[in-house]
């Protein structure tokens, strides 16, 4: 397994091409001493990510580490259209 973890600048290599693809899951081969893979299924929307992620790889953070404020234009369009009708007719 710690193999696999000095393998880190070829990790934040592949995941910086994946993120610049935008693909939704991303399989990184990593060679260091063994073959180590790695797969990142990017869960979030790539585009509003893509500059965080890239911000945040050369340290390794997850993306749970992300503060709980969001921009708006990441919650989703018919969610926002209920919860105003939901006020509106009340």
């Amino acid at each position: 397994m710690s193999a696999c973890v000095r393998a880190g600048a070829c990790v934040r290599a592949c995941v910086r091409a994946c993120v610049r693809a935008c693909v939704r899951v991303c399989v990184c081969v990593c060679v260091c001493v063994r073959v180590c893979v790695y797969i990142i299924v990017v869960s979030e929307n790539c585009h509003d990510t893509q500059k965080r992620k890239l911000e945040n790889l050369d340290s390794l953070h997850s993306t749970a580490n992300v503060p709980a404020s969001r921009p708006r234009s990441s919650i989703n369009p018919i969610l926002t259209q209920r919860l105003t009708r939901g006020k509106s007719s009340v």
